[in-house]
């Protein structure tokens, strides 16, 4: 091995974000990429049962508290390395807020001493909240806030439930469609911004995964 090789090596392993950040930049990828997007409306669905990904070691109670649902519609599912994580089923409905349309499902959530909403979408919702713009308002600790969270529905009543999933640290477009039960191609139509290289993912992105049902 050259030691310039060597070198390169060594600095991608000492700062990988610099690195993830420049690959973004060489490959054409926008910034915006990494961040939050609403499914489109389709003219035939309203609404329909979507799926939101919980990953942040919440439990049961906890997950049905913050996501204003039943303990029935939380189902478990198991990652790879043995970390227990969630499905959580809910009503999506096509919906206008505050001027972007999209699928979103609403939840009420009190606010806590220290609360930001960075905070509260990461370590809360998985990153899957949607900040509405043009909502600058005083909030104080005790109010109750209306969460969106972007959710997707199929073209028809028949189709599969669609996952919304946040990437995690070592995930691959591989690994997500054995943890889902999808297929690349499928997740590459509903995510069309990952373009010609979809195996370039990173953490924080959303995708929207249609899921085979057993």
């Amino acid at each position: 091995m050259s030691s310039k090789y060597a070198l390169l090596v060594l600095l991608v392993l000492l700062f990988p974000q610099f690195f993830s950040s420049l690959r973004n930049f060489v490959f054409g990828v926008p910034a915006q990429l990494s961040q939050i997007y609403p499914f489109s409306c389709s003219n035939q669905i309203k609404t329909c049962s979507s799926l939101l990904y919980q990953h942040n070691g919440l439990n049961k109670d906890q997950i049905a508290t913050f996501y204003s649902v039943n303990k029935s519609q939380i189902e478990p599912i198991s990652h790879p390395g043995g970390k227990q994580d969630y499905l959580v089923t809910v009503p999506c409905t096509c919906k206008n807020v505050n001027g972007t349309i999209g699928y979103f499902y609403d939840t009420l959530y009190t606010l806590q001493p220290g609360d930001t909403f960075p905070n509260v979408s990461q370590q809360i919702y998985s990153g899957e909240a949607w900040k509405v713009g043009g909502e600058e308002k005083s909030y104080l600790v005790g109010d109750e806030v209306t969460f969106h969270l972007v959710c997707g529905c199929g073209e028809k009543d028949d189709s599969k439930p669609i996952v919304t999933y946040t990437v995690q640290e070592f995930d691959s477009l591989s690994s997500i469609v054995d943890l889902l039960s999808s297929k690349v191609g499928d997740i590459e139509k509903l995510n069309p911004y990952l373009g010609q290289r979809p195996q370039l993912l990173d953490v924080g992105w959303l995708l929207y995964v249609p899921m085979e049902r057993s």
